[in-house]
């Protein structure tokens, strides 16, 4: 498998640009918290400028994105049995996505 950094870095940089613009956070705000330019966040989010794993999680922490949710590849997932009461509400989320190419 290829790893192609530069488009990890688009893809991570629109994870964290689609999070800040939802929880309505500015540019300006980001940058100064990481401690560093404009210019340079947002080439960030372009992707034009890769991240340190510490911005990143950092960011993650402040914009309340799950880290994990970065992760192109996970390991497989056990089977969980839940015992429930006639009642109980219940909801079950299964996740699928495609391997990275």
């Amino acid at each position: 498998m290829f790893y192609d950094q530069d488009k990890r870095s688009q893809e991570i940089g629109s994870i964290l640009k689609t999070a800040r613009v939802e929880r309505r956070v500015s540019i300006s705000k980001c940058a100064a918290l990481l401690g560093t330019t404009r210019r340079r966040y947002t080439d960030m989010e372009a992707g034009k400028s890769r991240l340190a794993f510490v911005e990143v999680e950092f960011l993650c922490m402040y914009l309340k994105i799950p880290l994990a949710s970065l992760y192109i590849w996970s390991e497989p997932q056990r089977v969980h049995r839940v015992f429930i009461r006639s009642g109980d509400l219940v909801q079950c989320i299964v996740g699928m996505e495609e391997p990275y190419h």
